[in-house]
């Protein structure tokens, strides 16, 4: 059974998901970079990671998930 290929305005509507989830994703890496608190630090990597990915910016979400979790070990060795 084949299918037909996504309408144009489907496919508009991708595009804008993508868009939009970018620039959320570099909005949020900005607030990374400037949240000193480790937890939070991470709450937001992983968010901007979130964003990153469903943009389609993989290295980008890869890289925002290593930062999160550096946070974390962070967190754990304070807490140790």
């Amino acid at each position: 059974m084949r299918t037909s290929p996504p309408s144009w305005s489907a496919r508009r509507g991708r595009a804008q998901v993508a868009r939009r989830s970018g620039r959320r994703g570099r909005f949020l890496q900005r607030s990374v970079a400037l949240t000193v608190d480790p937890r939070r630090r991470a709450e937001r990597a992983l968010a901007a990671a979130q964003a990153s990915f469903q943009a389609g910016a993989f290295d980008a979400a890869l890289e925002l998930v290593a930062t999160a979790e550096d946070g974390l070990d962070q967190l754990t060795i304070r807490n140790w």
